[in-house]
């Protein structure tokens, strides 16, 4: 390839031709030189724009038609094989765009980035289209050499290419290498494709049984490829081998380890008896002269006959003075000569002589020493040969329990002193304690109350004599856990879990809180003396012992009334503030904004905190010739009706509002809140709509706080500023209003006794369904919605054979599911199960899921006919439709309507519920100028597919406008 690129350069790439091609192939023995290749050719890079011009240069190069090939959806440039010899077996080849396949193109990009020869993935050359994935083209880039000295890139021209079978290649190595079994795979940096195996059959075509044990591989690279090389032998290519035969070398080499472990054991054995003998021989004797004990040797005369250093230091014995000199010389001085010759005679008997204690005056003390002697007799066959005296200096010891002794008799004088100050301590606290009004109660490891505060007595009404000895867990209900206080992992991990008011259970639960924080806290209700109940939050402490672990319990008990009463006002009006319609700002004195609420971001054109901290003359209009300290003069004087003046929106926009305000004190700082009401016009409700110039519209639009039916707070917030608000609306038309009292016109009698009987069911079934419908802000509509789901979803958990294939993950969510529900609709029985079977998922017990999907069969079969009963009821209850105005008698789109369209349009695209309800309104307008996109436009929102709904009005705002100007 090196040559042929060579001589492409000598003559120039726009000068080599058919003809000087097929002369340097003859020129070259291919077959020879260069085994396995099937053939050298020149690929042309061609760009889109010039590729006629190249197949009629091609055609007239070689005097034939010059085809174009592809095998996929061309890419520009094209990449076209122009020249491959030999021709005839790779006629197939030849006019083909490379660059067409991914892997060709891949490839042929590559090496003309590293001006190198690359090699492509594993591919199936279309001359050898039956071996798949056993082909490659090897690719060396040829570019322009005249620029290859300047500065800018060198123009690619092409590439010189040798199309390769792996079969070809690796023929000559498979054949002589029979007994081994070659497989290469290409894994990088495309897919591991294993692209050559060779066979498995030998040259006398048998059978080759590979030893796949020991396969090795290696990873080599080639031309910019990486390949897995396996090398398998066979077993005829161990026999090939000559190896010796392994169970023969295996006997030999056991039987020489067997008798050097032999002879090894024996040599070491005899060596570590002659070590051990020297060892105990020389501890004995180092035993002897280092021990602090006396030890004397006597004879069967019981003369001395050796000693060690202690023995001569307090004896006095001397080498040439004490050998064989009676003992009884050395102890008579302390022990009489009677007793001492007693205990020889028992000593000379085999007896032995313990404890023998007297005192001693050594050589040179000049106080006598407490010995303790014991003697031992030597005996051989029964045949007494001498003695051991072992006499133990226990002076010290003596001294020490002396001391002891002093020292337990002022320790017992010192617990008694402790003793009195730590009565007197208890005593003292206890009187803080029950002089305090802090609720403090203590309990044993089980609950039991041990300590009732007196200002427990005073909270809860009892007196300490008749709850102490009462398990605390009696006077609870309610109990949650409180996370208030958890370390952050603790939360995700750890949610508010409702806890059994068993006592083992709760004593449980505050050992695990323990675990995780050093004063956990829980909710709970506390009853009090009288049988009602105080919300508080308990804070454990435990008070543990060294040895014993915990022994009590100390709860101090925070009463929440006031704190709930608080905490409730201020989400009241936190809820008002964060909904409210009107801008409300908070200023310092000198006028810069601190904080602003949602809707005056909004209605400014400000991102959240982007009006932080500008002046409020930044947002009046740049014509006010007032000073802010006029103007918060004359905001203050203009209460409580404020003044009209203009705000300037960030987008440079006049805010027509009415503009009151009220001075604040906080921590000795003066601020000024603002309240701006916007005034609207006919025009601003057309570009809150996206439509300008309708003349007609004359009344301001009602703005609905969104409704969140899972927060009652949010709902009461927003259902008091829906209140709150003095919306002004105009009559209905005439025509409307003959509609309404024609749909309405129901006797009073049987509304009342249709609500009497609703009332009845739900109080027989213990159906909370007047705080379920406040929930929904008395939205009956989205209750009925909502119990169809649960019906839905109650004739789903009927069905056993589909409960049985939930695992527990699925039975805990479903469970959890229900349980909302069940609670949102007033089901509270229901919602109780849901609620404990859900706890039974969570503690992680072991559990009966059988008998869990019984019960829940059950209860949905004992509550499905009493729901479909209640849909029935409400559904009768629900008043008429109003009548469908036809298209020919349609009404005329009054501002009024439009008004209503308005606010239909933003409770969608809030969410807010009470659009099903102000969609009612508009219904008979709506259906009457456009049917098929007011039914769309009903059916999602009775699946609450505010989404879409909110398209659909868009496409029906401009039909509105256009029937009301005819």
């Amino acid at each position: 390839m090196q040559g042929l690129r060579g001589a492409i350069n000598t003559t120039g790439f726009e000068h080599f031709n058919y003809q000087k091609n097929l002369a340097y192939f003859h020129s070259r023995d291919y077959p020879r030189e260069f085994p396995g290749a099937r053939g050298f050719g020149v690929i042309s890079v061609t760009p889109k724009t010039q590729l006629n011009a190249f197949l009629q240069q091609a055609s007239q190069d070689r005097q034939q038609a010059f085809t174009l090939k592809q095998l996929s959806t061309s890419q520009d440039p094209l990449f076209i094989v122009k020249y491959i010899e030999p021709e005839q077996p790779n006629i197939e080849s030849l006019g083909l765009d490379i660059g067409s396949e991914p892997n060709r193109r891949r490839a042929a990009l590559s090496s003309a980035v590293a001006n190198a020869a690359v090699l492509t993935a594993p591919i199936t050359l279309v001359q050898a289209d039956s071996k798949i994935n056993h082909g490659f083209l090897l690719l060396l880039p040829i570019y322009d050499t005249r620029n290859m000295a300047n500065v800018t890139p060198a123009e690619l021209l092409g590439w010189v290419y040798a199309p390769l079978l792996i079969n070809d290649i690796l023929k000559t190595i498979t054949e002589q290498q029979s007994n081994l079994k070659l497989t290469i795979r290409d894994i990088s940096p495309t897919a591991n494709i294993p692209f050559f195996t060779s066979a498995s059959h030998n040259s006398r075509n048998e059978q080759v049984i590979f030893e796949k044990s020991h396969t090795i591989e290696n990873i080599i690279e080639v031309y910019g490829r990486q390949w897995a090389v396996q090398l398998t032998p066979s077993k005829q290519w161990f026999s090939t081998l000559h190896l010796p035969n392994p169970q023969q070398v295996f006997f030999i080499t056991l039987s020489v380890t067997v008798l050097l472990i032999i002879v090894l054991h024996m040599f070491l054995r005899y060596i570590t008896r002659s070590m051990d003998s020297v060892r105990q021989k020389i501890s004995l004797s180092s035993f002897i002269e280092n021990s602090s004990e006396c030890l004397i040797g006597v004879d069967s005369a019981f003369t001395v006959l050796n000693w060690n250093q202690s023995a001569a230091i307090i004896f006095n014995l001397q080498k040439s003075v004490s050998e064989k000199q009676p003992i009884i010389n050395y102890l008579s001085d302390s022990i009489s000569t009677d007793v001492l010759i007693a205990y020889f005679k028992k000593v000379a008997r085999g007896e032995r002589v313990n404890n023998i204690q007297f005192s001693h005056l050594a050589h040179g003390d000049t106080e006598a020493r407490s010995l303790v002697l014991t003697i031992t007799p030597l005996l051989k066959d029964n045949l007494f040969l001498g003695a051991s005296f072992t006499i133990n200096d226990v002076s010290e010891l003596k001294a020490l329990q002396t001391q002891l002794q002093q020292h337990n008799t002022e320790l017992k004088t010192n617990v008694d002193e402790n003793t009195i100050e730590i009565e007197q301590a208890n005593l003292f606290q206890q009187n803080i304690l029950n002089s305090s009004k802090v609720v403090v109660i203590a309990t044993d490891p089980t609950g039991v109350i041990t300590f009732f505060s007196k200002g427990a007595e005073q909270q809860l009404r009892y007196n300490a004599e008749e709850i102490l000895g009462k398990n605390l867990t009696r006077l609870m209900t309610g109990v949650a856990q409180t996370n208030n206080d958890l370390p952050l992992d603790t939360k995700k991990t750890d949610p508010t879990l409702p806890i059994d008011d068993k006592s083992n259970n709760l004593i449980k639960y505050i050992e695990q809180q323990l675990q995780l924080q050093q004063h956990p806290s829980f909710t709970c209700r506390l009853k009090q003396k009288y049988g009602d109940y105080k919300q508080v939050s308990l804070h454990v402490s435990a008070m543990k012992d060294r040895n014993l672990g915990t022994t009590r319990y100390v709860f101090v008990v925070e009463d929440l009334t006031e704190k709930n009463a608080l905490q409730k006002q201020l989400n009241l009006t936190t809820a008002a503030v964060e909904y409210s319609h009107n801008i409300l700002l908070w200023l310092t004195s000198d006028g810069v904004i601190v904080r602003s609420n949602p809707y005056a971001n909004n209605a400014l054109g400000y991102c959240d905190n982007d009006i932080i901290n500008k002046h409020i003359n930044n947002l009046l209009a740049s014509y006010t010739e007032q000073s802010w300290i006029d103007t918060k003069l004359k905001l203050l004087h203009s209460q409580p009706h404020g003044f009209k003046c203009q705000l300037v929106t960030a987008q440079k926009e006049i805010l027509p509002v009415n503009i009151s305000a009220g001075l604040i004190n906080s921590d000795n700082t003066e601020y000024i809140f603002i309240e701006a009401q916007q005034l609207t016009s006919r025009e601003q409700i057309n570009r809150s709509l996206g439509l300008l110039g309708s003349p007609k519209l004359s009344t301001k639009p009602r703005i609905s706080a969104t409704t969140d039916t899972q927060s009652n707070l949010t709902i009461m917030a927003a259902s008091q500023l829906r209140h709150k608000k003095n919306v002004v609306t105009k009559k209905p038309s005439a025509s409307k209003a003959t509609l309404t009292s024609q749909t309405e016109a129901a006797p009073k009698n049987k509304t009342a006794a249709q609500a009497n009987t609703l009332e009845t069911f739900c109080d027989k079934h213990h159906i909370d369904f007047a705080k379920a419908l406040t929930r929904l802000s008395d939205n009956k509509i989205i209750y009925i919605k909502a119990l169809e789901l649960l019906i839905n979803d109650l004739s789903e958990y009927a069905a056993i054979d589909t409960l049985k294939t939930k695992d527990v993950a699925g039975l805990k969510l479903m469970f959890h599911t229900l349980k909302s529900a069940a609670a949102t609709l007033g089901f509270n029985t229901l919602a109780q199960f849901a609620n404990q079977q859900e706890n039974i998922i969570k503690a992680d017990t072991i559990l009966n899921k059988n008998v869990m999907i019984e019960q829940l069969t059950q209860q949905t079969s004992s509550v499905l006919p009493i729901a479909h009963n209640l849909l029935q009821l409400l559904q009768n209850k629900l008043p008429p439709k109003e009548p469908i105005l036809q298209t020919g008698s349609a009404p005329k789109v009054t501002d009024e309507c439009l008004a209503t369209f308005q606010i239909l349009s933003e409770e969608v695209h809030t969410f807010n519920m009470n659009a099903s309800n102000t969609l009612a309104k508009v219904s008979p307008t709506l259906n009457a100028i456009a049917p098929e996109q007011y039914l769309a436009l009903e059916s999602e929102m009775k699946i609450l597919n505010f989404h879409q709904a909110e398209i659909i009005l868009k496409a029906l705002h401009p039909l509105l406008l256009e029937h009301m100007n005819r």
